[in-house]
Parts: C-alpha cells; structure tokens; sequence
C-alpha cells in the first residue's frame, strides 16, 4: 500500500492541498484531502471543513482540476504538523 513521507511525521496517509494553487481565488482557502485508495490509485475530496462550498460551484469539474493538479505536484501541507511538505510517495506493506 502507498502513503507519502512527511519529512518531520514519517508515513502519512494524507496530505492537504489548497485549492488555491489551481482554482485561484475561487478556492482559496478549501482544502483537499489527496490520498490513495485500497488500489493504489491517487484520490482527492473536499476536506470536511468544506461546508459544501463546493457544491455550489460545478463540484465535478473542480474535483477533476483537483486530481489532476494533484497528479503533477508534490507539494502539500501534512495533517499532522501542519507544516509544508514535499509530498514524497512510500510503498509499505
């Protein structure tokens, strides 16, 4: 199973990502969950904190920008420090 490395936390199963950094100030402030699921395969959803924000945007276009923003950075922030991380990917069994 894939998690990232937090450089100060060790394995993490998440990391948090601004929207801001693909939705400018539309999402500034909305965080993404990015994590995998049981296939290994890259996901994204609104952290809960969203307050359904997003479904008064186009919530499926905006998820995808999400994944696919995702897909190309390694920057985030870790859950359980807060701090900045460059997202780095780990395969443990």
């Amino acid at each position: 199973m894939k998690k990232f490395e937090c450089e100060d936390c060790g394995p993490i199963d998440y990391y948090l990502m601004d929207g801001y950094a693909f939705g400018d100030r539309l999402l500034e402030g909305v965080l993404f969950k990015v994590f995998f699921n049981e296939t290994d395969e890259l996901c994204v959803k609104p952290d809960a904190l969203d307050g359904g924000y997003l479904k008064q945007l186009n919530e499926k276009h905006w998820m995808k920008q999400a994944l696919e923003y995702a897909e190309r950075n390694d920057i985030g922030e870790c859950p359980e420090c807060g701090n900045d991380v460059c997202v780095e990917i780990e395969d443990i069994e």
